[in-house]
Parts: structure tokens; sequence; C-alpha cells
């Protein structure tokens, strides 16, 4: 559950998961995401200047997508969920808050 007072303190120190707020994705999960954002054609964004963690808010003036229906297949929970893609990271972003849930890295 939300705390008033834990602003960005949601566990910034698993990147490879979720944060514990809405979802834990499994391995298994992980690995479809992986697979499923391969064929996903969406430009790296590139001006980053803010740290890529859990729990931090992405500034308004970067654009976010969409969670494609192939993931929101594989995690319902991501329906409204928007995402970026950072290097070879896929950074999954809160809507309502701009903050950052869970990083899955890219491969492939």
């Amino acid at each position: 559950m939300d705390e008033p007072g834990a602003r960005g303190q949601m566990g910034p120190r698993d990147q490879t998961g979720s944060i514990g707020r809405d979802v834990n994705i499994t391995t298994e999960q992980r690995t479809q995401i992986t697979r499923s954002f391969s064929s996903v054609k969406v430009e790296p964004t590139t001006n980053v200047n803010f740290t890529v963690s859990t729990g931090t808010v992405v500034p308004t003036t970067i654009e976010l997508h969409a969670v494609p229906a192939e993931i929101v297949r594989i995690v319902p929970e991501w329906r409204r969920y928007r995402y970026i893609v950072v290097r070879d990271q896929i950074v999954i972003i809160e809507p309502g808050t701009r903050k950052i849930i869970t990083i899955i890295e890219r491969t492939g």
C-alpha cells in the first residue's frame, strides 16, 4: 500500500523486477516481456538527464509510450502503464505519478 511519506523510497535497489507496488513479475514473465519487446520498434530515449532507477519520477519532457497489448496479456496490471527504452533497458512507468516501477534488461 502507498504510504504518504514514502515518496521515492519504493525499493530502488531492485532494478530488474517490480518494486512491489502493484505487481511482481516472475522470471518467466520477464523472459516473455523481453522477447515481446524485441519486436517493438521504439527509438531509445537519448535525453536522459535523470537517474534510471525504481522510484525515480520521469520528467514530463520525456515522451512515454503505451505498454503494448502483447505485454499487457503477460502482465494485465500494466494495462494503463507507460514505458521508455533507455540504452538496453525497458523502463516501465506508472502513468499518474510517472514513477519508474520496473526496469528490465533488454536483450537481442
